[in-house]
């Protein structure tokens, strides 16, 4: 080290050298294990040490020192490595109102997107603090963070805050069906208007008739409670189901809902046996906006999952959604409203509590012709463990 210090004209004495090593050798036995909570709940375990990566101890040496210190620029790199590229939240802009024969839609450039962000600065220097300190572990929160709605129309719409999100999957899907399912969501759920005290129908989003004619593929729907039939708008269903779930989470009780009568897999994914189905002048799905303000309905989809959002303004409303429950597990407070639940029901228990103090408590009960039995056992086995259902 002296002599490579001198062919760069540096001089240091010896012991200043020598503490200069110490130092080296001492932080090459820092690490810490940080645990990165992403935006979509998921755990990352990152087992970061000085020995496994060296070069993040970094000399430090010139006429009036001579000493190693831990890397910041590569500590912030390899940060920036691990959480990968993030999605950045979309903001939408609302230029208009329009009156479709009495369905009242909004005008907006984009549809509002979630979008992931961290706090880099506070990040680098939790890892930084923590392998000065040899700290066993450490964390760093990745944040889902909603799209924003903003109005630029000029109306009193309210504060458009993001009440509640539905999602479902509609991977696996024959072509058909995903184009009536990306359709339903684009050009009919999609920029809804909810005035206060008005019924949101399902129905009237879909704004005429399904038929090939109105643009509607064929794809399979179910008949008569249990034939599956080719159709025109087969996969619309996927649209009410998520429409249902943002309905739920944002805490509007429904009037006019129905499970299918065959259980169908594309629904398992974010709320088994939380799915709608609607038929045109026989099953719609409706809920009343029980708000003083506006809702706006978005929806998108990105690739094969489907999502709705519900905005409007923030009453305060408390709202718990428990479940799924089965005949082996299902609580008092369903057997006592409903009865015994059979081998081919699922039900979710959905209460709102108003900011009166109010509360309604709902059974979301779907009743299948017959159900796989594998269902029971996986979730009543996760609840057990002590995971969320």
């Amino acid at each position: 080290l002296g002599n490579r210090l001198s062919k760069r004209g540096i001089s240091h004495k010896k012991d200043k050298l020598q503490r200069a090593v110490e130092t080296r050798q001492s932080l090459l036995k820092k690490k810490t294990m940080v645990q990165i909570t992403r935006g979509d709940g998921e755990i990352d375990l990152w087992n970061i040490s000085t020995s496994g990566s060296p070069l993040l101890v970094k000399p430090v040496f010139s006429k009036e020192e001579a000493t190693f210190i831990i890397d910041k620029e590569r500590v912030s790199t390899m940060i920036q490595d691990r959480i990968g590229e993030l999605v950045t939240p979309v903001d939408a802009r609302i230029t208009a109102t329009e009156d479709h024969n009495g369905l009242l839609r909004v005008v907006t450039d984009i549809v509002a997107k979630e979008g992931d962000v961290f706090d880099k600065d506070a990040a680098l220097e939790t890892v930084m603090q923590s392998l000065r300190d040899s700290k066993e572990e450490t964390s760093i929160v990745v944040q889902r963070v909603p799209g924003k709605l903003i109005n630029e129309t000029g109306e009193d719409l309210g504060e458009l805050t993001l009440l509640g999100t539905g999602r479902s999957n509609f991977k696996g899907s024959t072509w058909s069906r995903s184009q009536n399912v990306r359709k339903a969501l684009d050009a009919h759920v999609n920029n809804v208007l909810v005035a206060p005290d008005a019924v949101f129908s399902f129905n009237q989003t879909l704004e005429g008739a399904v038929t090939t004619r109105n643009g509607w593929y064929m794809a399979k729907i179910i008949e008569n409670g249990v034939d599956l039939v080719e159709a025109p708008g087969g996969g619309i269903c996927q649209a009410s189901t998520t429409t249902f779930r943002a309905m739920t989470n944002s805490g509007f009780i429904p009037i006019d809902r129905k499970a299918h009568s065959l259980y169908v897999s594309y629904y398992e994914a974010h709320g088994v046996g939380i799915d709608a189905t609607i038929f045109p002048g026989s099953q719609d799905l409706t809920f009343e906006n029980d708000t003083k303000n506006y809702l706006v309905v978005q929806s998108y989809y990105d690739g094969y999952d489907a999502v709705v959002n519900i905005y409007g303004t923030n009453d305060k409303r408390k709202i718990e959604l428990s479940g799924p429950f089965f005949s082996d597990n299902a609580p008092d407070s369903i057997t006592k409203e409903h009865g015994e639940l059979a081998s081919n029901e699922i039900a979710w228990l959905h209460a709102v509590e108003y900011p009166n103090g109010e509360r309604k408590e709902n059974i979301i009960l779907s009743r299948y012709r017959t159900m796989p039995r594998y269902l029971s056992q996986k979730y009543t086995m996760h609840a057990s463990a002590g995971e969320e259902s």
